[in-house]
């Protein structure tokens, strides 16, 4: 049986060729990701061991304030350096300043768009401690004078001597380039940042931590060890704080990385599995095809005495191959795909060279991956061959074209009612409010409990449910889907295009997996397309409902991490002519714990000015006005407190890392949140509770005086940000608003990019199932060409047909698209003021109209390869 199998795969080259691409473009997308994400993270762990290399000890708060992917703690004063210091044991102590600015360029414009951040640092004067290095000049002595990273000089043309500018939490500040150096001990390993040393005072005072280190390193005298270092240190700290060996540090610091980037790697890795499913499918749909090509060959062996074990044996040995080959090629395309996009990155942000590695594990799972996905795509359609009887060899045998059994129909109408069922359960009936707790909360150190919400669970279960309904039920619609998308080809096809469209339904099952596999690709990218044009529409409508003011200044500073608006800028700009009111939002992290006692998690508190920020916000308020938001008081979002069962005058907790937890009195509900907050503040509750890095205002919300054009007051704002913080922005509402959901537009168009790959492969499928129909057709067509019908009328012929089954797919995923994408934005969309559905219509009609070219796209080459086939071979074709 394995010299059959080896044979027949020698014989069927050709045709299981496609199938294996199928695994080669899943298994290199896989470990494509893999590759990436190891190599960035070898790299991040490299240049952070390097940095830190000749620390001994770090001392460091114990309070820690999380943001979206990084832990933020805070400062230690500046006073500790000589204390430590004077340790016994300590040979060096230094402190480290970390924070954010941005670069300005001689244009008087930021150097760049604020998605690559700026880290301003100190140069550490201690040359064990010091965690960089100068490649060009020297180090900065006075405030006056400043290091660039390579990477920004020369775009830039800054040469030693030149004058830039940085703009931090103080405003704007010129400095003299006396240096071009950066991380590490090359000054070339500034990993996707741009980097500027500064003196120690500069630098904190530019970052708004005047008096404050990030943390402070420490060098051992000789013999001395790490932890015995550390306990002598932490026998001297106050409370509050803790020293923690260099080791520790790099690891900790070194996990905080690897974590971020193994996030993102993870949600890449979802589009991967989705391509294997598609891949799969298409699988399944080959082998199929070809066991049913197969029946005689099948048959005679179970006539020799083949077992039905021993020809399901065969195959899986085939599949296995397919699998194994499949599996080794994708993890080379894996390989030169990531060596190329590494190469490409580095035209963008700093990286240096880097090889990725093919460890022995990731070689292993990545074929596992392959072939296992192989062996179980091709099962069913193995046990289908078990069941040919011997007495099949004698002559020919009718392919299976039915709609499925009675069990299979009932399955699958019962998983489509109850998919469908499941969803509207989970939109009309299970209340926004309920989760399922994973892990949970500690109140005492503010941990916040790992819980989902119940209804995205059970919403999300039903679209796979739903999706599976189809691959199982999809024959019985077949027909009439069918009908609806080949009916402009009946109408205007002629002969060709009614039997084209005959053809594409006359085999439900073969058509169904066919279109399964794109259908699964367009309804991701179709729910995606209704999820983002619903929220980017819910947020827009919301703030212009909402928004009394025309003008918005926001501070151009990316992240929450990356700073905001300078605190000296607030006085230039409500001394503008023309500005009647302005109200400050600031936007803070916190953990508040809900009505079972856990930390809620995710929370956002807004900080706002009560009197102004209402007068510009349109909210109906409960249980008093905007004076009653006093001083240690909070204000919550009327839906929030419903559901955890609060009202005015009780009392909520929220954790802060300074402090840790602080109870606040409800003074004020307020009717739909504005925005996504859910916890309004006076902006006296958060300064002595934050962490340095969140203390600054995120926007201004500006009216004007009445009879002054608000484009006006936008110019003269302009001109006075131009002077003390270029890199903000003051815009009215409509384009604030325009540019904030354009980051919505630039993610999905990255999940575009990755779900194209998902299509492109369900695109070969197409190709491996009408090549492999052609074949199965051979005799067909030669009778076709023998009764009249030309070439061109075969090509058209099959071109109709690849046509139509992408037009399946595509019509079948983008309804499912629409329906889980609109749920999915329902369930989720408690937090948003004004949420409502809506339909991107041009992104639909391109999608179908895409479906359509891809069918023309995709059957070219069948359809050619059957309109060349000479007549008299097609029709001796046995």
């Amino acid at each position: 049986m394995i010299r059959i199998a080896l044979t027949g795969l020698r014989g069927q080259r050709t045709r299981l060729a496609l199938s294996a691409l199928a695994v080669v473009l899943g298994v290199a997308f896989l470990s494509g990701v893999q590759l990436l994400g190891n190599a960035l993270t070898d790299t991040a762990k490299g240049l952070i061991s390097s940095t830190l290399e000749g620390t001994d000890a770090v001392v460091r708060s114990t309070s820690v304030q999380t943001s979206a992917f990084a832990e933020v703690r805070q400062t230690v004063p500046a006073g500790l350096v000589d204390a430590v210091g004077d340790v016994d044991g300590v040979a060096g102590a230094s402190g480290v300043v970390q924070g954010f600015a941005r670069i300005i360029g001689a244009t008087g414009e930021p150097v760049d768009s604020g998605l690559i951040p700026t880290l301003v640092t100190n140069w550490v004067t201690d040359p064990a401690l010091t965690q960089g290095a100068i490649i060009e000049g020297r180090a900065p002595e006075s405030r006056q004078e400043v290091v660039l990273d390579p990477r920004t000089a020369t775009d830039e043309s800054i040469a030693l001597g030149d004058t830039t500018a940085l703009q931090g939490a103080v405003g704007l500040r010129s400095y003299t380039v006396v240096g071009i150096g950066g991380l590490g001990s090359t000054g070339e390993d500034n990993i996707g940042v741009r980097v500027v040393f500064l003196t120690s005072e500069e630098a904190m005072e530019l970052t708004g931590a005047e008096g404050q280190f990030a943390f402070l390193t420490l060098r051992a005298e000789p013999d001395i060890d790490q932890q015995v270092l550390t306990d002598r240190v932490n026998a001297t700290l106050p409370i509050g704080f803790e020293a923690v060996t260099g080791e520790r540090y790099v690891a900790d610091t070194q996990d905080q990385a690897g974590g971020a980037l193994g996030l993102l790697t993870q949600l890449m890795a979802v589009f991967g599995y989705v391509g294997l499913l598609v891949g799969g499918i298409i699988i399944a749909n080959t082998f199929s095809i070809l066991i049913t090509q197969r029946t005689r060959e099948l048959a005679l062996m179970r006539a020799c005495g083949a077992s039905r074990a021993q020809v399901l044996g065969g195959i899986m040995i085939e599949a296995s191959a397919v699998g194994t080959l499949g599996s080794l090629l994708g993890l080379g395309v894996g390989f030169l795909g990531v060596v190329s996009l590494l190469a490409l990155l580095g035209n963008v942000i700093t990286l240096p060279d880097v090889i990725p590695t093919l460890t022995p594990l990731l070689v292993l799972g990545s074929v596992t991956v392959g072939v296992v996905t192989t062996v179980i795509a091709s099962l069913v359609p193995g046990w289908r061959a078990t069941r040919i009887s011997p007495v099949a060899a004698m002559g020919e045998v009718a392919e299976d074209r039915g709609r499925g059994s009675l069990p299979r129909r009932m399955i699958g109408a019962a998983l489509a009612v109850g998919g469908i069922g499941a969803g509207l359960i989970a939109l009309a009936v299970i209340d926004a409010s309920a989760r399922l707790t994973l892990i949970g909360g500690d109140p005492v150190s503010g941990t916040a409990a790992t819980s989902v919400s119940l209804r995205t669970v059970v919403f999300s279960v039903s679209a796979a449910i739903t999706l599976v309904s189809f691959l199982i039920v999809g024959p019985l619609v077949i027909g009439p889907v069918g009908r609806v998308v080949g009916a402009p080809l009946r109408l205007r096809g002629g002969p060709v295009g009614q039997m084209a469209a005959e053809n594409a339904r006359r085999n439900p099952s073969r058509t169904t997996a066919t279109a399964a596999a794109l259908a699964i690709g367009v309804a991701i990218a179709t729910a995606l397309a209704v999820f983002v044009a619903s929220l980017v529409g819910s947020v827009k409508g919301g703030f212009e409902d909402q928004l009394r003011g025309q003008i918005v200044v926001s501070s151009g500073l990316s992240g929450t991490t990356a700073g905001g608006l300078p605190g000296d800028v607030l006085g230039d700009v409500e001394a503008t002519e023309g500005i009647d009111t302005l109200a400050r939002v600031r936007f803070i992290p916190a953990t508040v714990t809900g009505a079972d006692g856990n930390p809620t998690g995710g929370s956002s508190v807004s900080g706002i000015d009560p009197g102004p920020f209402f007068s510009l916000v349109d909210v109906p308020l409960i249980g008093g006005d905007p004076s009653s938001l006093v001083p240690g008081s909070v204000a919550v979002d009327a839906d929030t407190a419903r559901a955890n069962g609060w009202t005015v005058g009780d009392s909520i907790t929220v954790f802060y890392p300074q402090l840790g937890s602080v109870d606040y009195p409800i003074s004020l509900l307020f009717e739909g949140p504005i925005g996504t907050a859910s916890f309004l503040m006076p902006m006296s509750n958060l300064d002595d509770v934050t962490a340095v890095a969140f203390r600054q205002d995120a926007l201004y919300y500006i009216s004007v005086t009445p009879g002054v054009e608000p484009s006006v007051v936008v110019d003269r704002i302009d001109d006075v940000l131009k002077q003390v913080a270029p890199a903000a922005k003051a815009q009215e509402v409509p384009d604030w608003l325009d540019d904030t959901v354009a980051t919505f537009a630039l993610a999905l168009n990255l999940v575009y990019v990755m779900l194209g790959f998902t299509i492109l492969l369900s695109l070969f499928g197409i190709v491996n199932t009408l090549y492999l129909s052609i074949h199965e057709r051979t005799r067909e067509l030669g009778l076709l060409r023998s009764v009249g019908a030309t070439r061109t009328q075969v090509h058209r012929l099959v071109l109709a047909e690849s046509v139509i089954m992408a037009g399946i797919g595509t019509l079948v995923g983008g309804a499912l698209g629409v329906w889980f994408g609109a749920g999915l934005f329902t369930v989720l969309s408690g937090n948003i003021a004004a949420a409502t559905i809506h339909l991107p219509w041009l992104q639909l009609i391109v999608l179908a109209a895409g479906g359509a070219l891809a069918g023309v796209a995709a059957g070219w080459w069948p359809a050619r390869r059957a309109a060349r086939q000479p007549i008299l071979d097609a029709v001796g074709y046995e």
